[in-house]
């Protein structure tokens, strides 16, 4: 998932307050709202997590909303009041200092402070938070067990990386640490990637990475079952050139990788796209097979020229220098990530979906500066400083008061938060599930949520990556060891 948010370090330190911590604007230390009619900060930057959203203001304040199961809202107190919650559906304020960068992962955030240390929160699975600690759960911002000051951050799924000043790239929690398992095993605190390539910026991915070098080219590493390196097998543990193909020919300013694929945007304001294409996310015209490989890079059709693309679960949006925002990709009825109701082609099924393999422009007529695409759900950023999202919003993900799903872009509110629901408290339950992998036959046992869908699974043995059956919603529905729960019968 590309979940990388970086800001230019002069344009918030001009608006911080000096000293450490401190309340948010019309918020408590609480995290809710102080005063409704209190004026809404100016966001900067958004990053759309699986199941949570963060946004970060023009004085540093980072705000999330949705899912807090593992305490990746950040709003936990170090005495242990008001810890975790079963999720918000308007923003709440995080715990800590003024930062710069902020980044949502599946189940963990991390952030950027002003003088460059890493803070992770939520869920620490694998060791995504880097703290070293044994916690499976921090739902209080906790500096990383690193002296490194970092420029830029992404948080994948169960992974987060960081580029050092000096352009080394430190990684920790899942396939972090090159091993005789080609993705790598994990690793608790930030561990330095192999090689002697600078970076300026990285995006994590499941099983995969690609970051900008210092020489503006691509280079990725880590599994490669879809092309999503760039180039053909075998797989890479360390970072390689990557595109291999002379596509990519200028300059390198973004990119963008999600689960099984890769995305990136040239000085000229091309974007290119590579890695499985089953519904049309790599934009260029085309859809494939499940397991079809595209390993060289394809320009996304069209004569838009852009600034930014982030890539999700089967979708892609980019923001062109216009700050007209567009996506492409998977857009089923129960989905609805392409932030319009139109869906122009049928992709691959079975049963074939609605979806789009050509840009199409998101709803509203709004201008933006930045976007981020999530698990199935998506916020950008427009030019006067608000945050609209749109897609599902089981937990709140959108920001917008409710958990109704958003079709087209709806913007984000504050004020007080709204009694939970009594579906909003069961929010973040869990069962353990055995899901067998179809392919190789290997089962394991794994946490499922009772109220929500997963719509990817990797299995850990032969990494082949399952999707639902037809008239299932969630992997644990088709592949699992019991019958699905409730919520999941209800979204099949």
């Amino acid at each position: 998932m590309n979940r990388l948010v970086m800001l230019a370090f002069s344009l918030v330190a001009a608006r911080l307050d000096c000293g450490g911590e401190r309340p948010a604007p019309g918020a408590t230390q609480g995290g809710a709202a102080s005063d409704a009619q209190a004026p809404e900060p100016r966001f900067v930057a958004v990053s759309a997590g699986a199941t949570s959203t963060c946004g970060l203001t023009d004085r540093g304040q980072g705000y999330c909303w949705g899912s807090d199961s593992a305490g990746q809202l950040g709003r936990g107190s170090a005495r242990g009041r008001g810890a975790t919650g079963p999720s918000s559906r308007v923003p709440v304020a995080v715990r800590g200092p003024a930062f710069t960068a902020i980044t949502v992962g599946q189940d963990h955030a991390c952030a950027l402070s002003r003088d460059g240390v890493a803070y992770c929160w939520g869920s620490n699975e694998q060791g995504a938070l880097g703290t070293g600690q044994r916690a499976t759960i921090n739902p209080v911002p906790t500096p990383v067990a690193s002296k490194a000051r970092f420029q830029s951050i992404d948080a994948g799924t169960t992974r987060t990386c960081a580029v050092t000043l000096q352009g080394t790239v430190y990684c920790w929690g899942r396939f972090s640490v090159p091993s005789g398992d080609p993705a790598g095993k994990s690793a608790s605190v930030p561990t330095p990637v192999a090689g002697s390539i600078r970076f300026r910026s990285v995006s994590v991915g499941l099983v995969h990475a690609c970051g900008i070098g210092a020489d503006s080219g691509v280079y990725c590493w880590g599994l490669n079952h879809f092309g999503e390196l760039g180039r053909g097998p075998p797989n890479a543990s360390l970072p390689n050139q990557s595109p291999g193909s002379p596509t990519l020919t200028a300059p390198v300013v973004s990119v963008g990788v999600s689960a099984t694929g890769s995305c990136a945007v040239t000085a000229d304001g091309i974007a290119y796209c590579w890695g499985r294409n089953m519904f049309g996310e790599l934009g260029n015209g085309t859809s494939t097979e499940q397991y079809t490989a595209n390993p060289v890079p394809s320009r996304v059709v069209g004569a838009q020229r852009w600034q930014q693309v982030s890539t999700g679960g089967g979708y892609t949006c980019g923001v062109t220098v216009q700050g007209v925002a567009h996506c492409w990709g998977l857009n089923a009825p129960d989905v609805l990530l392409l932030g319009s109701d139109s869906a122009p082609d049928r992709c691959v099924g079975p049963p074939p979906r609605p979806c789009s393999a050509k840009p199409i422009p998101v709803a509203g007529g709004l201008r933006f500066s930045q976007i981020s695409a999530g698990g199935s759900h998506t916020c950008g950023v427009t030019s006067d400083g608000h945050i609209f999202c749109w897609g599902t919003n089981d937990y709140g993900e959108l920001g917008t008061g409710s958990t109704e799903p958003a079709v087209n872009p709806a913007r984000v509110v504050f004020g007080p938060a709204p009694a939970p629901t009594p579906k909003e408290r069961s929010l973040g339950r869990t069962q353990r599930r055995t899901p067998t992998c179809p392919h190789c036959g290997h089962p394991k046992t794994e946490t499922m949520p009772t109220n929500a869908c997963l719509h990817f699974y990797e299995c850990s043995a032969c990494r082949a990556v399952l999707r639902p059956k037809p008239g299932d919603c969630c992997v644990f529905c088709s592949y699992g060891s019991s019958r699905c729960p409730p919520r999941q019968t209800e979204r099949s």
